[in-house]
């Protein structure tokens, strides 16, 4: 009866506000069959869209009734409604007072393990309840000292669908909580992130642990306009960077190449994120790079430079410089000396790095811009295999983008 008054009728004011104190007060609606509880359900999402300010007077008492409400709720046809109102709820109402009670709520369905059999006629798809769940956890950061420690405990179970959930959850978490919220828990996170980096044993999971640092990092990023947000993003980097120090003088590792990813996705997050990366990983590995004679070690290093060089180039512009020009001269000579190495792998990550470089303000004068040309030319009339002509076409091409002028000089 009271879903039909809400759905056709203009209830008079104070009605509605009337009914939810009633329903709240009288009725268990755990204890309904699931037709009434679903109609319990869409009476209270038409009643916060067509009557919030009424609703909104309730204050507390409206989100302690609803969370009694929907406590024990196991209907994946129920929760879909459910979550979507307790994304409004954290949203538009003030829920301090029972953050740690509304998140029990909702947190005990985490990671959904629902599965709907074949041809289900209740339409409920596993993956509407795990983005109405992911909704509601990342809604607020209020929900945050209870969310991240169950998202790590997740992040480590055998399960890869649990992993995959742990980590997109937290990344849709980063466009809510602030570097406050994540504080406490940075240490937990990394070690759970970097595990599933550096010793994955999936694809997926491990680029959608990378695209989930990078959230964190950028996150970060958001508080350094003051002291202390500065350092919790200073700090978290540190540590990481600590650790992967060594991975960088041996190429031999097997962990270098995750490594070198961490590095890319750390400094993708934000220009001040990728000052402090490079500044802090690029003479290490410069350094190495001039110690090693491999040519298959040497071409690693140079992947890793590629990546950090697309990194800065998604943050630079005229405004902005790129923190590889602190080291351009010595960047320049290392790049210029693959290109007469008689490794065609080196010769086209070599080619890679230089056409990032050249797309950089300022990194390059004319005359280097000149050279950089003309040993593109020789590399394409040269007597080298097809990788290496391939890219230095791609190479001279890029570079008529930024100035056609050189490369008729060249």
């Amino acid at each position: 009866g009271f879903l039909a008054l809400a759905m056709y009728y203009k209830l008079a004011e104070g009605q509605p506000e009337k009914i939810c104190r009633e329903i709240f007060r009288e009725i268990q609606i755990q204890a309904l069959p699931q037709k009434d509880r679903l109609n319990f359900y869409n009476m209270v999402a038409i009643f916060l869209e067509k009557y919030f300010e009424e609703i909104k007077v309730l204050g507390q008492d409206f989100v302690f009734g609803y969370i009694q409400a929907m406590d024990g709720e196991k209907d994946p046809r129920n929760l879909v409604i459910g979550f979507r109102i307790v994304k409004f709820i954290t949203t538009r109402l003030s829920i301090d007072m029972f953050a740690e009670e509304l998140f029990e709520v909702i947190g005990c369905y985490f990671p959904i393990d629902f599965n709907p059999p074949p041809n289900d006629p209740r339409g409920i798809s596993r993956e509407s309840l795990v983005l109405g769940l992911r909704a509601c956890l990342a809604a607020t950061g209020k929900f945050a000292k209870f969310c991240v420690p169950l998202l790590v405990e997740k992040l480590g179970s055998s399960v890869r669908s649990a992993k995959l959930d742990s980590l997109l959850t937290l990344t849709a978490c980063c466009d809510v909580y602030t570097a406050s919220d994540f504080e406490p828990f940075l240490e937990e996170l990394w070690l759970g992130i970097r595990k599933e980096i550096i010793y994955a044993l999936h694809q997926e999971v491990q680029e959608t642990a990378l695209a989930t640092l990078e959230a964190i990092a950028k996150a970060l990023s958001a508080a350094v306009t003051n002291a202390e947000g500065h350092n919790v993003l200073e700090n978290f980097l540190a540590k990481i960077l600590k650790e992967l120090k060594e991975d960088f003088k041996d190429p031999e590792r097997r962990r270098i190449h995750p490594s070198g990813k961490i590095l890319q996705s750390l400094a993708a997050a934000s220009d001040p994120a990728c000052v402090y990366v490079v500044n802090a990983a690029l003479p290490d590995l410069l350094e190495t790079y001039t110690q090693i004679s491999s040519p298959s070690h040497q071409t690693t290093i140079l992947q890793i430079l590629l990546g950090l060089l697309s990194s800065a180039q998604r943050h630079s512009s005229e405004d902005v410089s790129s923190p590889f020009l602190a080291y351009r001269d010595r960047l320049l000579m290392t790049l210029y000396t693959t290109l007469n190495h008689s490794d065609s792998a080196m010769i086209c990550t070599g080619i890679s790095c230089l056409v990032v470089l050249i797309r950089l303000p300022r990194h390059l004068d004319e005359q280097e811009l000149i050279v950089t040309a003309q040993n593109f030319v020789l590399l394409l009339l040269g007597e080298r295999d097809g990788s290496v002509k391939n890219e230095a076409e791609k190479a001279l091409s890029a570079l008529s983008i930024v100035s056609s002028e050189i490369t008729e000089k060249a």
